[in-house]
């Protein structure tokens, strides 16, 4: 059964498998399957966890729209980083005040639209910041960013963005001093944090810096502790939540009435999104097989120069049994660099079979491009009967009010 919004309601995974098979007899770009109830389950899993700190989705991990209906549907809030990302969040009725403009070098044509949509919340690190906000939305409720690294992460992101913590005072202070409002720290442990105890250091550096405020009569409102947070290991993120919760329970005075904050991106999308790409040519160099398939770097595989992140296939279909050959695996461009993995072991394939490719929710989609023409992949999109009966009633009255917006307009 689908929806009117496109969605395959389903009663079991297989159901995913034998649509896979139909539309591969029909096409051959590669495709996406995105689960809707991956997404019900991740965000249950952080409620879990971490029942006092509010999620705040990281946009720019994956801006599908229906990963973003999906998840404002559930009830989570939005970290954007631009005005694309804003509007697209505000399009599906969430509301301004459940947005965080995670920018901290905003363009000015994104702040004024952030000011004339209501998006207050945003955060900063510098001086120069500050006089853009002053001058731009005298009205936004600013979030000093801190530099608070993680000792092993993917992505480090301190020497970009967050101040030293140690002049965090004097940054607090020329804000209020230019009559703008600061209502809270946030940090950013890096993008793809391994370090269990990172945000748990981070969240002591921060509450010291909500003490000094407090000293000088600076009464904050907000913790953000940033992202970063793994999408695929969920020991890892037990371990560090119960280190997150102590950390905020050993802060607790300094907490009171403070609202605690995270952005989370890979966490929610990664394992909600599987890959179907085909094999277009193959050949042998010696012991090793070379395959060439219907995506690659400039697409779906951007990960890989981004973030260092290999991903390995399973054939979609059975093989028969036999012994597992070397094989590197080319993207279609005609660009050398267009290898998504350089080692990897499968059974003998052949030209037209298809590969299977899993967790490919995060930070795929949002860096595809149409490098030598060809098409970013297609989304289908498949939930439970129980997780539709969840969030059914926000899509549906979101095409409602859609449609009442389309009459309305003629």
């Amino acid at each position: 059964m689908k929806t009117e919004c496109g969605i395959n309601i389903i009663k079991s995974n297989s159901e995913i498998r034998d649509y896979m098979t139909h539309v591969i007899q029909k096409q051959d770009d590669s495709f996406y399957i995105l689960n809707l109830t991956t997404l019900e389950t991740k965000y249950k899993e952080w409620r879990s966890n971490l029942p006092t700190v509010t999620p705040f989705y990281a946009v720019k991990c994956n801006h599908s729209i229906m990963v973003i209906k999906t998840l404002a549907a559930l009830g989570c809030n939005f970290d954007c980083a631009s005005k694309s990302e804003i509007k697209k969040v505000l399009s599906v009725g969430v509301s301004p005040d459940r947005i965080i403009y995670a920018n901290p070098a905003k363009m000015l044509s994104h702040l004024d639209y952030a000011a004339k949509h209501g998006v207050r919340m945003m955060t900063y690190d510098n001086a120069s910041e500050i006089d853009k906000i002053k001058e731009h939305y005298p009205l936004a409720h600013m979030v000093l960013r801190i530099r608070a690294d993680a000792l092993d992460v993917s992505v480090p992101l301190g020497t970009k963005f967050g101040c030293d913590p140690e002049l965090g005072l004097d940054l607090i202070m020329a804000a209020i001093n230019k009559g703008l409002k600061v209502i809270g720290i946030s940090f950013h442990v890096g993008s793809g944090c391994r370090e269990v105890g990172a945000y748990a250091r981070a969240i002591h550096i921060a509450c010291n810096l909500i003490k000094k405020a407090k000293e000088n009569n600076v009464s904050l409102s907000l913790l953000d502790i940033g992202g970063g947070f793994s999408g695929n290991d969920s020991l890892q993120f037990s371990e560090m939540s119960i280190l997150i919760n102590e950390a905020l329970h050993e802060e607790r005075e300094v907490l009171k009435g403070i609202r605690v904050i995270a952005e989370p991106g890979r966490f929610f999308v990664w394992s909600a999104y599987t890959l179907l790409t085909s094999i277009n040519g193959m050949k042998e160099e010696g012991s090793k097989i070379q395959y060439y398939i219907n995506d690659g770097i400039y697409s779906s595989f951007n990960c890989k120069p981004t973030e260092n992140i290999i991903k390995y296939p399973t054939p979609f279909k059975r093989v028969q049994q036999g012994p597992l050959k070397n094989c590197c695996i080319w993207g279609q461009t005609n660009r050398q660099l267009d290898l998504v993995s350089s080692h990897c072991l499968l059974p003998e394939m052949n030209v037209g079979d298809w590969l299977m490719f899993t967790e490919m929710g995060a930070y795929s989609i949002p860096l595809s491009m149409n490098f030598n023409g060809y098409p970013i992949p297609n989304e289908h999109y498949f939930v439970t009967k129980e997780t539709w009966s969840s969030i059914g009633d926000f899509f549906r009255n979101l095409e409602k009010q859609k449609t009442k917006e389309k009459n309305n307009a003629i």
